[in-house]
């Protein structure tokens, strides 16, 4: 079999675990994910309002009661919007509210399944991912195209994407008061200077994660099958 992974740790990981002589009868490839949202929309006029941006269908992985009670610690002006399939469910929506203060509901939004997440991106002043497992998440690839800044739960690939990106942390989401105040200093900081920080961001994204790389690793890869 033609074993793909999405980064060389990954493999390196497997290949630990089953050894070497499970795996001879087999060809192992890394294809890291990429994205290719290509140009955004203009943003509407400028708002006193800070909007976080979290994608992802509904489920345990993605953590979404952690990401409503973060919002509990952000400041007032600050507001979430959850995109995604099941998001726009009203017996998902009445179950996270019941996670946050009365006050807090009213900042929690819900954007449902997007053919196109450009126009929420767009608007946002940073990405959120709560999640408790990822591979490389497609989504927070897509907003560092977009040149948002970004807060990674611990997942596996986090550091890495962290370490790329010149406007993003990775934090623990335990003691939510504390890092709600270092993310609000990350937004602040991006927020002064946005056009600048954005161009900042997309650079870095095109020297990691490139679309038209990934299309040339892909089509090694189906050479690579092929020949065999």
């Amino acid at each position: 079999m033609h074993l793909v992974f999405l980064s060389s740790d990954m493999a390196s990981r497997l290949c630990a675990v089953v050894g070497p002589h499970a795996l001879q009868k087999h060809r192992i490839h890394v294809l890291p994910n990429s994205s290719n949202l290509g140009r955004l929309p203009l943003r509407v006029a400028v708002r006193d309002e800070r909007h976080l941006v979290i994608t992802g269908r509904v489920g345990y992985q993605k953590n979404y009661p952690l990401a409503v009670r973060l919002m509990d610690h952000m400041p007032t002006n600050y507001v979430l919007t959850l995109c995604g399939m099941g998001t726009d469910d009203p017996g998902f929506q009445e179950r996270i509210l019941r996670e946050v203060a009365a006050d807090t509901r009213a900042r929690i939004r819900f954007g449902g399944s997007l053919r196109d997440v450009r126009a929420v991106l767009a608007e946002a002043d940073g990405y959120l991912l709560t999640s408790r497992y990822e591979g490389v998440p497609i989504g927070a690839i897509e907003a560092f195209e977009c040149g948002l800044p970004m807060v990674l739960s611990p997942f596996e690939a986090a550091p890495e994407m962290v370490a790329a990106h010149p406007m993003a942390m990775c934090l623990p989401l335990r003691d939510l008061a504390q890092d709600a105040k270092r993310i609000t200093r990350l937004i602040e900081q991006y927020v002064q200077d946005r056009p600048r920080a954005a161009a900042r961001i997309q650079a870095a994204w095109r020297l990691k994660y490139p679309y038209g790389v990934w299309q040339s690793r892909v089509r090694r890869l189906l050479l690579d099958i092929l020949a065999g």
